[in-house]
């Protein structure tokens, strides 16, 4: 479509063959985050996949709900270690961000900081260029977990659902996985059922002992 697009304006062809053809339905986004078993698995698991960083890189995508591409384009210049953030210069929307960030996982940085202002997670043979293509060890780290059908992307699925799960509102959420949009958290934030099953029961769990 693209293609006949250009040579519509480059040409003035008069029409677009693509448009005769019928546009198939795109399948709904699964719907995946990690629960606490397997997060506690996957860190585990982690530690022993061939990568040191490999730990750090899935705590801080949890803890912080920030993109892969944003967080591998951190350096360590970008951290600062007394209020506890970290600041983003590129973000997928354009906007920069600060990302606040949990006393844990100060105390994880601190444990592989290095005084230089390289990337925090650079290329094992690459120190000047960051480890874009890290998931062969991501899939390690999955299967010596236990765990299937998990993206690094559902990570930060799981950073949305888990602050939904404990009360957080949806406008803090919004601005913890930088947002623009009310109607783009909603579609990263998915209550486990034992949150609804709990939230029923609370509602209604009561109910015969009034009839």
């Amino acid at each position: 479509s693209t293609v006949f697009r250009y040579l519509n304006e480059e040409y003035d062809l008069t029409s677009n063959p693509a448009h005769q053809v019928k546009q198939l339905p795109e399948p709904k986004a699964l719907d995946r985050f990690a629960s606490a078993e397997e997060l506690t698995s996957l860190l585990k698991a982690a530690e022993h996949c061939g990568w040191k960083q490999m730990k750090l890189l899935i705590l801080m995508a949890v803890s912080t709900g920030a993109r892969r591409s944003e967080l591998l384009s951190l350096h360590w210049g970008d951290i600062n270690f007394n209020n506890q953030s970290a600041y983003l210069y590129h973000t997928k929307n354009g906007d920069r961000r600060l990302l606040p960030l949990t006393s844990t996982l100060i105390n994880e940085l601190m444990t592989v900081r290095e005084s230089s202002d390289g990337y925090l997670f650079p290329h094992p043979k690459k120190k000047d260029e960051p480890f874009y293509n890290f998931d062969h060890y991501w899939k390690s780290t999955k299967n010596n977990a236990g765990i299937k059908q998990l993206r690094f992307h559902d990570l930060r699925h799981t950073t949305g659902s888990w602050m939904a799960a404990a009360g957080v509102s949806m406008k803090a959420i919004q601005e913890v996985l930088g947002h623009r949009t009310i109607t783009t958290t909603q579609r990263y934030v998915h209550h486990s059922i034992q949150h609804k099953a709990e939230a029923l029961e609370r509602v209604f769990g009561g109910l015969t002992k009034h009839s």
